[in-house]
């Protein structure tokens, strides 16, 4: 449910663009260019299933970890 409103509201945006709010969204930060880079892999082979790529997002580990 939340993978799928997040992705509601983040819809038109580029993927790029896409990529940086979710995680902005999820882990209160930017994604390392690294990151960006596999993420936007990741959302190809997804075929642009972005609230697929935003479950995979909401069990990164800096999500799931309390520090």
């Amino acid at each position: 449910k939340c993978a799928n409103d997040l992705a509601s509201r983040l819809s038109k945006l580029d993927r790029a663009a896409f990529l940086r709010e979710a995680f902005l969204h999820v882990l209160s930060r930017p994604p390392t260019d690294a990151e960006a880079k596999t993420s936007s892999d990741g959302l190809k082979a997804l075929q642009d299933q972005r609230s697929l790529f935003l479950q995979a997002l909401f069990n990164h580990n800096d999500f799931v970890t309390l520090r």
